[in-house]
Parts: structure tokens; sequence; C-alpha cells
């Protein structure tokens, strides 16, 4: 019986977690097409805010083993892209076994976390995944909890996709420092001091993020959408 387990996993050698690795980079893998000679993987990433991190970022992604890279959109806050290259010992057994992954996968410092449905005991998929990389994390889940969980990542590419990466980054920090708990465990002062911004500043940058993270939750950007009824 096909049993789904979430793993978390730091791959022995691997671009897009090389890539994952620099501040303010997330990956999200949206997917795979895989034969016995090339393998193709579609990506989402978050681009870094600073200079220094999106020349490495660029570094990194056009190194030679990288593979062929073709970039499909490229914005400020993110990039898409396909990478294409020789056969991927990971993909071979993830997807050439007769097992399935949950797309789209989140990929963070280092580490690849996806969902692995398969028949295979348990103890085989560990000793199989453990010879291309560090097992960190391995238990047994539920279909319902992969779909939740990818559903989330889509939802939050598209969030953070519409917010700058100092948004980001003043948002990740004041929910982190408690800034939205109730009561209150950091001040807009403190957060203020802390990223190296004046109050006033800091506070147009939430605002301007909670107005866009809303937006996109309750879909606002319909409103200016026209509709014809094509109904007879």
């Amino acid at each position: 019986m096909h049993r789904p387990y979430l793993i978390y996993m730091r791959p022995y050698q691997s671009t897009l977690a090389a890539l994952s690795k620099i501040p303010g980079v997330e990956i999200l893998v949206l997917g795979i097409t895989y034969d016995d000679s090339k393998s193709k993987t579609l990506v989402y990433s978050l681009m870094p805010q600073k200079k220094k991190h999106v020349e490495e970022f660029s570094k990194v992604l056009n190194k030679e083993d990288t593979g062929k890279v073709k970039i499909l959109m490229k914005s400020r806050s993110s990039l898409t892209f396909v990478i294409e290259k020789d056969s991927c010992d990971f993909y071979e057994y993830t997807l050439g076994s007769g097992n399935f992954v949950i797309f789209p996968y989140l990929i963070k410092n280092g580490v690849r976390k996806f969902y692995l449905i398969s028949e295979e005991d348990p103890k085989v998929i560990t000793e199989k995944l453990a010879k291309r990389g560090d097992i960190l994390g391995f238990q047994t889940s539920y279909i319902y909890e992969a779909i939740n969980d990818s559903y989330r990542l889509i939802l939050q590419a598209d969030i953070f996709s519409k917010l700058t990466p100092l948004q980001r980054e003043v948002i990740s920090r004041a929910v982190i420092r408690g800034y939205f708990d109730w009561p209150r465990k950091f001040s807009l002062t403190d957060l203020a001091k802390e990223l190296g911004v004046s109050k006033a500043t800091l506070a147009e940058h939430i605002r301007r993020s909670e107005a866009k993270i809303l937006s996109s939750l309750v879909g606002l950007e319909w409103k200016n959408t026209r509709y014809e009824n094509t109904s007879s």
C-alpha cells in the first residue's frame, strides 16, 4: 500500500540547496520531468535583497555543473526558471521507482522538505535516500497533510511575490519578534532600531505589506476585473 512520508533531507550535492543557503532565498520546486538522459526542474525562487547576495545567487546559478538554465519570469522579488541537466540520482530514485513526490516542495537553508508516497518499506526508503543526502527527519504522514502543506506553500509564494525583499524581511522579523502578538512582545521602536530604519519608514513598510497580504488573501485584485455575461 502506498504511504506518504514527510522527509527532511540535506542533499550532498544540489545547486538548489546551495541557492537556498543565501540569505533571503527560498526555493519552491514546482515540477519535474525526468527520463533516462535528462531531467528538467521547474523552480520558483524568492530573490535576496542585498546586492552581494544577488551576486552570489547569480554566481551559483551559473556554475558549470548547474546545467542549462532558462529564465521564464523575473521580478525584483522572485525568479522562475527551468534547470535542464543530465539524469539526477535523486530524481532517478524518487520519481523513477514507482514513487510519487508531492509538488511543490520547499528547499530552505540547504534542506529539502518533501512528501514522498511509496510502497516501499520505510527502512528501504531511508537507506536509499541516505546515499543521496543526510536524512534529518522522516515520519509517516497523511495525504491531507501533504495537500494542505503544498497549498500553503503556493499561497505563501503568491503573497511573498507581491512583497519587496525588504518588506519580506520586515514582516518576517516582526512575526518572529512578536510584534503582531497580543499583547505585543516587541515594539515598533525596538523593531526599527534592530532593522536600522526609522520608525516612520518601518511603519510604512508594515502598512504596505499588510495591505498587499490582505488583498491577496481576500482577492481584492478582482475588483477591477470586468466580466462579460456569456450565457444565452
